[in-house]
């Protein structure tokens, strides 16, 4: 049976979440070219990404990393949000359920994009943050309560959908 095709509408808490989710990227940009010619040669990287260093340190042209990989993800999660007919879902789509099911997985995306900005945004501004003010390294602990927080998300979007087929 083909998929219904609709348009989900978005809300204007969905448009604030995508109007973040990007200015977070090109804030990170922002942020790196304010501060690159200050850095020393080499920096200190959160989990010794993307060098696999065991000094936890590398180039610092490594930064230019986060805003290019983020922004792709970013980017790639915006396009596929907006044909949630061709995503799997825990329960049979119908014509009934459609609407409601396509709202559920095109939150989840859009969530996931703002969270994924905030993680490339963090990596970015961890090392510039330890050699200038000399902080403690936040990334270690926030990182995984937010990669958590992708995951949490995923299971309650599951619940939501097989919550709305029992209905």
């Amino acid at each position: 049976m083909q998929r219904p095709r609709i348009k989900i509408l978005k809300s204007k808490i969905d448009l604030v979440v995508e109007v973040v989710s990007f200015s977070l990227i090109g804030i990170t940009t922002l942020l790196i070219g304010l501060f690159y010619s200050q850095l020393p040669d080499e920096i200190p990287i959160p989990f010794n990404w993307p060098t696999k260093d065991s000094d936890g340190f590398a180039e610092k042209s490594v930064l230019w990393m986060n805003p290019l990989i983020g922004g792709t993800i970013v980017t790639l999660l915006y396009i596929l949000k907006q044909f949630p007919w061709i995503f799997n879902y825990p329960v049979q789509i119908t014509k009934k359920n459609a609407r409601a099911m396509y709202g559920i997985a095109t939150q989840l995306l859009q969530y996931s994009s703002l969270i994924v900005s905030v993680i490339f945004f963090l990596m970015s501004l961890q090392p510039i943050l330890v050699l200038f003010y000399k902080t403690i390294n936040f990334i270690a602990i926030v990182i995984p309560i937010l990669v958590l927080s992708i995951l949490a998300l995923i299971v309650i979007a599951v619940i939501k959908m097989i919550m709305l087929k029992t209905k």
